[in-house]
């Protein structure tokens, strides 16, 4: 089975701490071109600094597997998690 080409520019981002809870998670975007890319939306993800670039100008097969190749240790803080024990009693009394 042959790869969709893509007419666009993909760029692979990986989520800063600045992202909370997303921290360490990789996606990808595509954008129209290159061109597009670097006037309208470079500057803004540096002055947000919530995600970094890690690859660009990749192919989407090449993106769709980056999260499986990077592996950048990203220390998070841990989550307090609470649970509650509920009982159920059955019609039946048990």
């Amino acid at each position: 089975m042959s790869e969709k080409k893509s007419n666009g520019y993909i760029v692979v981002f990986q989520y800063t701490e600045k992202a909370g809870l997303y921290a360490g998670r990789i996606s990808w975007t595509e954008y129209a071109s290159k061109r597009e890319f670097d006037q309208k939306y470079r500057e803004k993800i540096k002055k947000k600094g919530h995600k970094k670039i890690i690859a660009e100008g990749v192919m989407s097969k090449k993106a769709a597997e980056m999260p499986m190749i990077i592996l950048e240790p990203i220390c998070l803080k841990p989550l307090e998690i609470k649970a509650r024990i509920v009982t159920i009693k059955m019609k039946n009394g048990k």
